[in-house]
């Protein structure tokens, strides 16, 4: 995927830091719902991929949970910063 997401989404919503990715998705969303923005289009995916990766940890012991979260999910946000 090629992006400039977070970069370009922080600008365009002035933020300046994105605490919560359910908040985030719901800008995301109303962006690509009101102007097919191809931008909000690709940070939705990354942020499914956050829910899938969630999603498959969320009845493991916490250390197991822990670990799986970092080996799948910082790859994905070292991706999108790096875009």
């Amino acid at each position: 995927m090629n992006c400039k997401t977070y970069d370009k989404a922080s600008f365009e919503f002035g933020v300046t830091e994105i605490d919560c990715i359910t908040h985030a998705s719901r800008n995301f969303f109303e962006l690509h719902a009101n102007n097919k923005s191809a931008l909000a289009e690709q940070a939705l995916r990354y942020i499914q991929l956050f829910y899938e990766i969630e999603s498959e940890v969320r009845d493991l012991e916490a250390d197991l949970h822990r670990r799986i979260r970092q080996e799948k999910t910082v790859p994905v946000m070292e991706a999108v910063q790096a875009c």
